[in-house]
This record gives C-alpha cells, sequence and structure tokens, in this order.
C-alpha cells in the first residue's frame, strides 16, 4: 500500500503501535553495516543448530538504507567496531517513537529510546534497488511489514508498504 494520504499512515501506525513502550535488548550491525534491533521478549529458535540463542518477539532490520544514531552516521568515518559499540546505548531502553516522517525529498523512519536517544533512518532515491525493501518488521502475530521505496517521483519519493506472513513460502509471495 502506497503512504501517499494520512489515512494510509495512520492504518500502517495502528498496525505497529504495541511496538511503543517495547525494550531494545540487542541493538547490533547485520551484514554491510544493517541496523539490526531485537525488540520486546526473548524467543528461543526453533532450530536445534541455535539453541541458546534468541530472537525478539519484534525484530527490525534495515537494508543498505542510511542511518544514523544521534549524531553518529553509519557513513561517517567511525569504524564499524566503533559504531557497534556506541548502538549499545538503546540497548534495555524502551521505543517511545517508531514513526515515517517526511522531510523535503526523502521518507525518514525515526525510532527514539526513551526519549533519549533516536535512530534515523532515510532513503535516498539514487540509492535503491526498487525491488529491495529497506526497512523490515517482523511482529509478534507472525507478520512481517516490509517498507519499499517508491521511486516513480524521483523529486518526491514515498514509501509501498506490504503487510504478510512472515513464515510464507516465498514462492507464494512471489506469485500472489
Amino acid at each position: 500500500m502506497k503512504i501517499k494520504t494520512d489515512s494510509n499512515l495512520k492504518l500502517l501506525e495502528q498496525k505497529i503501535l504495541p511496538i511503543i513502550g517495547q525494550v531494545c535488548w540487542q541493538a547490533r550491525l547485520g551484514y554491510g553495516g544493517e541496523l539490526c534491533l531485537e525488540i520486546g521478549k526473548k524467543i528461543p529458535y526453533d532450530s536445534p543448530l541455535l539453541r541458546n540463542e534468541y530472537k525478539g518477539e519484534w525484530q527490525f532490520g534495515s537494508r543498505g538504507s542510511l542511518w544514523r544514531l544521534d549524531e553518529y552516521s553509519i557513513n561517517s568515518d567511525l569504524e564499524e567496531e566503533e559504531l557497534s559499540s556506541k548502538l549499545k546505548v538503546v540497548e534495555g531502553t524502551k521505543i517511545t517513537k517508531f514513526a515515517i516522517q517526511f522531510e523535503p525529498s526523502f521518507p525518514l523512519l525515526i525510532i527514539k529510546f526513551d526519549d533519549k536517544h533516536t535512530i534515523s533512518l532515510l532513503i535516498l532515491p539514487n540509492s535503491f534497488d526498487r525491488d529491495m525493501s529497506c526497512w523490515e518488521l517482523f511482529m509478534p502475530n507472525r507478520r512481517i511489514i516490509e517498507f519499499y521505496p517508491d521511486l516513480t517521483d524521483e523529486i518526491n519519493p514515498t514509501l509501498t508498504w506490504s503487510d504478510q506472513p512472515s513464515d510464507a513460502v516465498v514462492e507464494e509471495l512471489v506469485n500472489s
């Protein structure tokens, strides 16, 4: 669904509202400096290979998006190890805001923690593959919301989002 009107945005906000007040217990960098957040209850993985490992009831991941934590930016001069250690300040804090804002010429996702720290994620039109989601949010009800750039208007890019079962077979998603 395209986020073109306030009602589109309100529908999305209603779906993700339960994340407000949840604790982020792990913040880390994934492959290529992608942001990964484990939020809410700790849930053990089903696989015997991952015993003693946990995932969040909510899981947030960025994919190739530019992001910053407070004044520290992923594309700054900080080494990945130093940036990763700075990211630890959000661990053990509650999410107080999870919202999309539209700045002039690009959409921005704002995640606030205890109203002290802010992670801002943005999409720049020329930096994205139209078929790859820029952010994904796995939810407790076995659903995933994926955010895609809509670059049909390169001057005023927007977002589209989808809400689907997180355990659906990839072929079903592609063919639906």
